[in-house]
């Protein structure tokens, strides 16, 4: 696996008067392993957090139940839920959703949904990890035009994306956003594609603490791992 720097976001409280929230920045060493993980029912902190290896953690894409993710779900290399691309209601099926995933030589990818399943014949033996969800924040460093900048939609949220030189950036806020600022701060990354997680059940490990703790608990489909050696 080549070696790569992977940024973790970590959106900071919004302050008040000011639309965007300032990020706080994580910077993970090249050499990091990132991977999407699952356990049969559902997958929580604890599960990866007995790992003395672990530097960072959140949930990934949007699920009905813990052990049945909205979207495709594939981790190391075990495909347990295939590409969702049909119409319905929420965050999820605001068109175009999109894909987080990994290829066998270490480059994380964010793309369209659609885009992903049309790929599937050329992509099938080389992806090892990925997660769905949506909408996708960026396209092409364009802010998905349903998202309006005078929103009063505040939630607490995680999002991931990608910028022009593949470096991956994993976002969390510690306060309520809307999915615009979320955007915003992907594009201040230099991100060209950005895809939103979830909302208020989201939540993160870093700097030896899990955030928010009332969350520590709560079960997910997936997870985004961090792992330093």
């Amino acid at each position: 696996m080549r070696k790569r720097v992977l940024y973790a976001v970590l959106l900071a409280a919004s302050c008040a008067g000011s639309a965007t929230p300032e990020p706080v920045v994580f910077d993970v060493l090249p050499g990091d392993y990132v991977s999407i993980e699952t356990r049969p029912g559902g997958i929580q902190m604890s599960d990866v957090l007995s790992d003395p290896h672990v530097v960072f953690a959140t949930n990934g894409g949007i699920f009905e139940r813990p052990e049945e993710p909205t979207g495709l779900l594939i981790s190391g290399g075990t495909e347990h839920r295939s590409t969702n691309v049909e119409d319905g209601r929420g965050n999820f099926f605001l068109k175009p959703n999109g894909v987080l995933f990994r290829t066998d030589d270490g480059k994380w990818t964010i793309t369209e949904a659609r885009e992903f399943e049309s790929q599937r014949p050329s992509l099938v033996q080389k992806v090892t990890d990925a997660t769905q969800s949506g909408p996708m924040l960026l396209r092409r460093r364009s802010i998905h035009p349903s998202l309006r900048e005078s929103s009063e939609n505040r939630l607490l949220r995680n999002a991931a994306c990608v910028d022009a030189k593949g470096g991956l950036h994993l976002i969390m806020s510690r306060g309520d956003v809307t999915l615009h600022e979320l955007a915003k701060v992907s594009l201040d990354q230099s991100c060209t594609d950005s895809l939103y997680l979830d909302g208020v059940i989201s939540s993160a490990f870093f700097a030896g603490k899990t955030f928010p703790s009332e969350n520590q608990n709560r079960k997910y489909a997936s997870m985004v791992v961090v792992r330093r050696r």
